[in-house]
């Protein structure tokens, strides 16, 4: 939910048109469709709180990359991150 309205708000503040918004869309939701698969079994080895550790670390990151860029395309390549941090 954070995530989605730092991407509307991202998108006003650069003037960006919502096809970029369409394109960070599809790759979220392909990693999350990844992660959906893959994450169960990473759980079953890591731990839980380890999990929930790295995506916190994941989304620090990925917010504070965010707000430091100025091309809002380069946006795109840690959308992938969102996937892994939601499931």
């Amino acid at each position: 939910m954070v995530h989605q309205h730092f991407s509307v708000r991202f998108a006003g503040l650069f003037k960006v048109k919502y096809f970029l918004l369409g394109v960070a869309s599809v790759i979220n939701h392909t990693s999350e469709l990844f992660a959906y698969f893959f994450l169960h079994e990473l759980i079953h080895r890591l731990g839980h709180i380890k999990i929930l550790f790295l995506g916190l670390l994941g989304n620090f990151i990925r917010f504070v990359y965010i707000s430091i860029i100025t091309n809002p395309w380069w946006v795109l390549p840690f959308e992938f991150i969102q996937g892994e941090e939601k499931n």
